[in-house]
């Protein structure tokens, strides 16, 4: 498999974490993620969706640049009321140890 796959095969599992609200599976595909920070912020959530799109990756030796555009959906616990937005998110990747990691995310 190509780096580039492998870069593709973290961001879907970034992807599904987001989507399944799971914190420790986040933290799986980017281990410097504050963990109970997501864990409160997913608790306030009653669901999420996320869709990363069309990501435009450059691998570049052992680190890895990708940029997305895609979209979110959420629904609050508290308040109700299904929201979606146009996303983009850019993501720094590294190779540790043959598999690929998320080391910094941005999203706007």
């Amino acid at each position: 498999m190509s780096d580039e796959r492998r870069v593709r095969a973290a961001l879907d599992r970034y992807q599904m974490a987001y989507s399944r609200l799971d914190a420790t599976a986040a933290r799986a595909v980017w281990p410097s993620v504050d963990r109970r920070a997501l864990e409160r912020a997913f608790g306030g959530l009653a669901s999420q969706s996320i869709s990363l799109g069309q990501c435009n990756v450059r691998v570049n030796g052992g680190s890895a640049q990708a940029d997305c555009s895609g979209n979110a959906s959420w629904t609050p616990r508290v308040g109700g009321g299904s929201q979606t937005a146009a996303r983009r998110w850019r993501f720094d990747l590294q190779n540790t140890a043959g598999e690929w990691v998320i080391v910094d995310a941005a999203v706007r």
